[in-house]
């Protein structure tokens, strides 16, 4: 019997007993919202319930420092005299900690002195800052109000160049005899900097007086971070650069100026991209496009593109100079070929590209050669066109909007066979509604000719099909000529207004109503077009699919719409 119980001695000295995790339940009465997870997050008991090494004894001594650390989790908004009624019972292997929490009176602010000193001290910043601290006397004193205005403040002082700002003071005492706060903060932001030398380095293929003209701001100009960050995204958008870092060289500041050093890598000289798509109004189509990035060193661009389709053809040629202000002017040569059905229409024009305020603005001269029904077609024409687009999502946006206006037009004594002026206006508006979004659209357009029979297909409007009036063929709304042929309108009117309701984060259906027709002479009946869609998220944008019904034409019948894209 001896050696059998010195085993057992021997198992329970180095193979403890197995016993329940104790169980800890933390309640709070009294308290809610940030007050309480504050309480939660500084209580030990809360925060180690479900330690391994939980013990009754290590419960009761977690339970006694509650009080103390609820009071710290009070103190830091405003609550310096709290009630506080803890109790710990037991019931087998579960513990209750219980807490009833009365927080008292809110500690406020008895003398309150804020102070910017220095050359910097009437700065607008500094003013708005001091303004919005809420730290006068008779508020509440909350440490984080007063911690957030120091940190603001030098947030803005290290924003606007302020850097040699101090703190000349900056306390807050607490007096719990006669429960008030006094705040001491001296700020003295010194005299603001202005910019030194900016310095271009890096493996740059571009001369760096094209870089420097990225820059928008004088050599001397007060320092403000916001004009780095509007230089380093101008870089980051001009499509030349895969590394931008920019550094403001404190250290080597003097003399009130402050130099900054701009590193750049380039990106490769060449992109190549490649789609596939399909629409019912195309078939199946692709495209191949490659672009040189950059042909010299003053930023020249060099992109072709083809596309192919059953009933589109084109190959486009684009040459883009960089102008003074290479952000937003740019003059662009382009050449191309399009082929649409049997009717060929040759491009040759040069824009002046001008961007300002998300809007683009394009000048451009065209000459323009037309093969379509036996006939040629040579026209000179001068346009102006504005073009805007914005959204809050670039692939699904629950606001957003497209609008552009063209106007264009030729004349016979102008290097042209045939007199006209043309207007276009479309627009498409997106607004969130509900559980979903409604989605509408217009597009109107007018010729103003005596020559109607002169102008090529590539001039005339037309109707129907996945982006005009749905349920229709494209281009099947329009004149006719005695064969029954569409020959295009001189006049064009598309609306369309839809409802697009979520099913979830990738799936959405439809209910829309199109209404539109292109015509010659005077206003016809609007063809109508009804119909329902779904909708899928895809990488490219959505996929739709909608089943359409022709009001307007015999039978009512219907016709199937797919087309893949962004929304906007």
């Amino acid at each position: 019997m001896l050696p059998r119980f010195l085993l057992l001695l021997l198992c329970s000295l180095y193979f403890p007993p197995l016993l329940a995790q104790p169980e800890v339940e933390v309640n709070i009465e009294g308290v809610d919202g940030e007050l309480r997870d504050n309480v939660m997050l500084m209580l030990s008991i809360a925060q180690q319930r479900n330690h391994p090494d939980l013990s009754a004894g290590r419960i009761a001594r977690l339970h006694d420092k509650a009080p103390a650390e609820i009071r710290s989790a009070l103190e830091p908004y405003g609550y310096y005299r709290p009630q506080i009624r803890a109790a710990l019972s037991q019931e087998d292997e579960h513990w209750l900690a219980a807490y009833v929490i009365d927080p008292g009176p809110l500690l406020t602010i008895t003398a309150s002195h804020l102070r910017i000193e220095g050359a910097g001290a009437e700065e607008p910043a500094f003013q708005s800052a001091l303004q919005d601290a809420q730290l006068s006397v008779g508020a509440p004193f909350l440490h984080s109000r007063y911690e957030e205005l120091k940190t603001r403040l030098q947030r803005i002082a290290d924003d606007l160049g302020y850097f040699d700002a101090r703190w000349e003071e900056h306390q807050a005492r607490v007096d719990l005899d006669s429960y008030g706060a006094s705040i001491e903060l001296v700020f003295n932001a010194g005299a603001r900097y202005r910019f030194g030398d900016i310095s271009i380095g890096g493996d740059i293929a571009l001369d760096p007086a094209l870089i420097r003209r990225y820059i928008t701001f004088a050599d001397d100009a007060l320092f403000d971070t916001a004009l780095l960050f509007d230089l380093q995204n101008a870089l980051n958008q001009s499509d030349y650069f895969s590394v931008v870092d920019i550094k403001v060289e404190r250290a080597r500041a003097a003399a009130g100026r402050v130099p900054v050093s701009v590193n750049l890598g380039m990106r490769n000289r060449t992109r190549y991209a490649m789609g596939l798509g399909y629409g019912t109004d195309t078939g199946p189509r692709g495209t191949l496009k490659v672009e040189r990035r950059y042909l010299n060193d003053q930023g020249h661009r060099l992109a072709a593109e083809l596309k192919a389709s059953p009933t589109h053809r084109s190959a486009d040629l684009r040459y883009t100079i960089p102008l003074t202000q290479p952000r937003s002017d740019h003059v662009v040569t382009r050449a191309q070929y399009s082929v649409i059905d049997d009717d060929t229409t040759e491009l040759l024009e040069v824009a002046d590209e001008h961007v300002k305020g998300g809007w683009l603005r394009r000048y451009a001269l065209s000459y323009q050669v037309d093969h379509f029904q036996q006939s040629i077609s040579q026209l000179f024409i001068p346009s102006v066109a504005w073009s805007h687009i914005s959204g809050d999502d670039p692939l699904r946006p629950d606001h957003g909007s497209r609008f552009s206006v063209d106007m264009r037009g030729s004349h016979r004594d102008q290097l042209s066979e045939t007199s006209f002026l043309q207007t276009r206006v479309a627009g498409k508006y997106i607004i969130g509604a509900g559980a979903g979004r409604f989605i509408t659209r217009a597009d109107l357009g007018n010729t103003w000719t005596q020559e109607i029979d002169n102008l090529p297909p590539s001039l005339l409007f037309y109707a129907g099909g996945d982006y005009s009036v749905r349920g229709y063929a494209y281009r099947s709304i329009a004149p006719r000529n005695a064969q029954g042929e569409t020959v295009g309108g001189k006049a064009l009117v598309v609306g369309s207004l839809e409802y697009e309701f979520y099913l979830n984060e990738q799936w959405s259906a439809a209910v829309f109503y199109d209404a539109g027709n292109a015509y010659r002479h005077d206003p016809e009946p609007l063809r109508i077009g009804r119909g329902l869609g779904l909708r899928r998220k895809l990488p490219l944008g959505w996929l739709r699919v909608d089943a359409a019904q022709a009001l307007s034409r015999s039978g009512d019948p219907w016709r199937l719409h797919i087309t893949l894209g962004p929304d906007l």
